[in-house]
C-alpha cells in the first residue's frame, strides 16, 4: 500500500487514462475521485496539474471541457509504479470505467467548441465573430469535422450546446447528400 495520498492519486489517474482509448474530461475524473471520497476537486486540480507539467498527461483546453489523455513518458512511470496500487482500487475503477464508457465514449467523440475568428486577410483575431469547431470522432479516427464562423459569441455557445443532440442527424444528412440520395 502507497503511504503517500499524492502518489497514490497520480497513479489513480495514471491508470484511469491508461485504460480508456480516448481523453478523459476533468468532471469524469473528478466524478470517480469524488464520488469515491479519495480526495476533493482543488487536490485532484492540483494531481492533474502536476501530472501535465511532468509530462506524464497531456491537457487539451477547450471551451465546454478540459480533456486529458495519458503521454508515452506517462505509460512508462505507470509501468514503473502502477503494480504499488491496492487490487480494491483498481477494482473500484474498472467497475467505474465499465459503467460509463458509454458516457465517457459519447463525451469524447462527439465534441464542439468556438474561439474569437481570425480575419482571413492578416490572420488577427477579429474580437468580433467567433469560429465554432464540430466533430464526430470514433475511437482515434475522425469523421467529421464542421468549422464555421458567427458573428457573436452567444451565437457559437448555442451551437455547441445543440451540437450534441443534433451531430448525428447533421452526419447522416452530408453523407446522404454527398452520396445524391
Amino acid at each position: 500500500m502507497l503511504s503517500d495520498p499524492v502518489t497514490l492519486y497520480k497513479l489513480m489517474a495514471l491508470y484511469l487514462l491508461k485504460h480508456v482509448s480516448y481523453p478523459l474530461t476533468e468532471d469524469r475524473l473528478s466524478d470517480f475521485f469524488l464520488s469515491g471520497n479519495y480526495t476533493d476537486y482543488f487536490r485532484l486540480k492540483e494531481i492533474l496539474s502536476q501530472l501535465a507539467d511532468s509530462g506524464m498527461i497531456r491537457q487539451t483546453k477547450a471551451a465546454t471541457a478540459t480533456h486529458y489523455s495519458i503521454t508515452p513518458e506517462g505509460e512508462e512511470a505507470f509501468g514503473y509504479f502502477g503494480k504499488r496500487l491496492p487490487q480494491e482500487i483498481t477494482d473500484e475503477m474498472d467497475k467505474f470505467l465499465q459503467e460509463n464508457r458509454v458516457a465517457i465514449r459519447d463525451e469524447v467523440s462527439i465534441s464542439a467548441d468556438y474561439f474569437p475568428a481570425a480575419d482571413a486577410g492578416t490572420g488577427a483575431v477579429s474580437g468580433q465573430d467567433f469560429t465554432v469547431n464540430c466533430e464526430i470522432n470514433e475511437g482515434r479516427s475522425r469523421l467529421l469535422t464542421l468549422s464555421f464562423t458567427v458573428p457573436d459569441e452567444e451565437q457559437a455557445k448555442y451551437m455547441c450546446s445543440k451540437w450534441r443532440e443534433r451531430s448525428q442527424e447533421i452526419y447522416a444528412y452530408l453523407i446522404r447528400r454527398l452520396m445524391g440520395n
